[in-house]
């Protein structure tokens, strides 16, 4: 194996490792935005199945009309509920990024420049760092370095370091950092 086949398959295997992460950050934030969507609904229901609840109580006093009204109330506000989840659900899933992972690894290694001594070695540190997983320190390290790759003249047209720099610096970035330990 050359050493420029062996570089062209260690970049793969990093464009690889960013790419999946991405796809991690964008699931984990998309299971998150349902989360929320489905927790408002749940309060919902609950709110109207306690206005029931209280029209049950209060029958006595105010006629078997009450629990009528109450049980109208709770059927139209589920429906309305429902429909409002279902709508979000469509809005979440439809801005998902659709972009598959090969499709993205061979678009970041085929539009790869032509490299230096000092390129090749400043993306072998990125490509190490993004190897491993993501804590504040190393994700502290990923942006020291993707600003130095960014400078170089040899890298700075890249398209995949600004994918690297979404990735790092957006929210993406933050929710996959896991806490150090010490």
């Amino acid at each position: 194996m050359s050493v420029n086949a062996g570089f062209l398959h260690e970049l793969e295997r990093c464009a690889r490792a960013v790419y999946e992460l991405r796809d991690d950050a964008t699931r984990q934030q998309s299971r998150r935005h349902i989360d929320r969507i489905f927790d408002h609904d749940r309060r919902v229901v609950i709110g109207l199945t306690s206005q029931l609840l209280a029209a049950i109580a209060l029958a006595p006093w105010l006629g078997p009309g009450m629990v009528v009204a109450g049980l109208a109330v709770l059927y139209v506000g589920v429906l309305a509920s429902t429909t409002w989840t279902l709508r979000r659900l469509r809005r979440a899933d439809t801005s998902k990024r659709a972009e598959s992972i090969d499709l993205a690894v061979r678009r970041a290694v085929s539009s790869c420049p032509p490299l230096t001594a000092s390129g090749l070695a400043v993306l072998i540190q990125l490509a190490n760092l993004a190897a491993i997983s993501p804590t504040t320190r190393s994700m502290a390290m990923l942006r020291d370095t993707l600003r130095e790759a960014k400078a170089h003249p040899s890298l700075q047209a890249w398209p995949f370091l600004d994918d690297v720099a979404a990735l790092v610096d957006g929210s993406l970035g933050k929710a996959l950092v896991k806490p150090v330990r010490s």
